[in-house]
């Protein structure tokens, strides 16, 4: 019995009630707003020693579709939770890797027009084709770094409150071999003898859209 869609299953319901749980415990269910985004990963913008001997990540281009719930606001200082959908293309990899994100936010003086942020996301990824040297089709997909964000509204209470970002990160895909216990291999069917499989990586510059609701 293949057991692979079941786990497969598993993550999604998990990250589905992570995502309940923190939404829950702001002021609403509703989303805050939605952002679109569009990163270019290449790894030629990070060192030779970030890349710690895992496989680089070259002419690569990420699209991201998601919603925010800011979960607290005080004292100028934000924290927003995100849920999303991603897709990453590879120049030099067939197909490509499609995703549940979910996202963590600081954002720092948020009644100023424009306003610094550091952001972490976390997905669960599956590829369409495996890419060389995994043994596996699926994935974790990391990303941290540091941006900014620009408030294009007119006022507070502008009917349209909306803005522009920009940020880079750090971007690392694990492809379920590295770093795991026995019961991770275990639970996701992976061989416990099978050799090392490097992640991929890479710096990337990101553009972005939101809209409040």
């Amino acid at each position: 019995m293949d057991l692979q869609p079941q786990r497969t299953s598993q993550v999604y319901k998990s990250i589905a009630l992570i995502a309940v749980l923190l939404a829950s415990t702001g002021c609403s269910m509703h989303p805050t707003r939605q952002v679109t985004e569009l990163g270019f990963i290449d790894a030629s913008m990070l060192s030779d020693s970030a890349l710690e001997g895992n496989l680089k990540m070259n002419n690569a281009v990420r699209a991201r579709y998601g919603v925010e719930w800011t979960l607290f606001d005080v004292s100028d200082v934000a924290f927003d939770f995100g849920l999303g959908g991603h897709a990453i293309v590879d120049s030099e990899m067939p197909g490509g890797i499609i995703g549940v994100d979910t996202t963590y936010k600081l954002t720092f003086g948020t009644s100023n027009k424009t306003r610094p942020y550091a952001i972490f996301s976390a997905s669960f990824d599956k590829f369409t084709e495996k890419w060389e040297p995994a043994t596996v089709d699926y994935g974790f997909t990391n990303t941290f770094g540091f941006g900014i964000f620009h408030d294009l509204s007119e006022t507070k209470q502008s009917k349209l409150q909306h803005g522009i970002y920009a940020d880079y990160r750090w971007l690392h895909n694990s492809n379920g071999s590295t770093f795991h216990n026995d019961s991770f291999r275990d639970f996701f069917g992976l061989d416990k003898d099978q050799g090392p499989n490097p992640g991929y990586e890479g710096g990337m510059l990101t553009i972005g859209y939101s809209v409040d609701f």
